[in-house]
């Protein structure tokens, strides 16, 4: 039983073992939480930090911590990005500021 435990827990850590939870339109963030914007078509997006930019060639999911909701804004600290392009090192106090659309999937994620 045990080498199946392990086999299981190999497994979970391998495959990337995730739960997303889709954001409805109303719904509140928790603090501090950790989403995945998946979007319907790759797109390029824009982080900042200052004065500095980082582009973010068509990304088709981002995974970021949210630090601040405004209104329908979200200011995200990127974790990860998923794209077919290569894709800058950002520096921690990097942020991406992004209204949510119809083409993007918000999901919050245990990543």
């Amino acid at each position: 039983m045990h080498r199946l435990s392990v086999i299981a827990v190999a497994f979970c850590v391998l495959s990337g073992c995730s739960s997303f939870h889709l954001v409805q339109p109303d719904e509140a963030l928790p603090p501090q939480a950790t989403v995945a914007l998946t979007f319907d078509e790759p797109r390029s997006l824009e982080a900042r930090v200052g004065a500095m930019a980082y582009r973010l060639p068509e990304v088709s999911t981002l995974y970021g911590r949210v630090e601040e909701v405004r209104s329908d804004t979200l200011v995200l600290r990127v974790l990860d990005v998923e794209s077919s392009r290569r894709q800058p090192r950002l520096p921690d106090e990097v942020r991406l500021t992004f209204v949510p659309d119809a083409s993007t999937q918000l999901s919050t994620t245990n990543w």
